[in-house]
């Protein structure tokens, strides 16, 4: 009994550090993509000014 409790005690340890990884790779990458965006948009700003001088 003990041993099963164990068993699924560190299955559940691995499955939350896994999951925990993947979760954190997509939200970065989420993340990245909006700063590129907003980057994109401040350079075509910054070009607009500097054309309508």
């Amino acid at each position: 009994m003990i041993k099963t409790i164990m068993v699924a005690a560190v299955t559940a340890l691995v499955v939350s550090a896994i999951y925990g990884k993947v979760s954190a790779v997509h939200t970065f990458n989420v993340i990245d993509g909006y700063v590129k965006d907003l980057f994109e948009l401040l350079r075509q700003s910054i070009r607009n000014a500097s054309i309508d001088k």
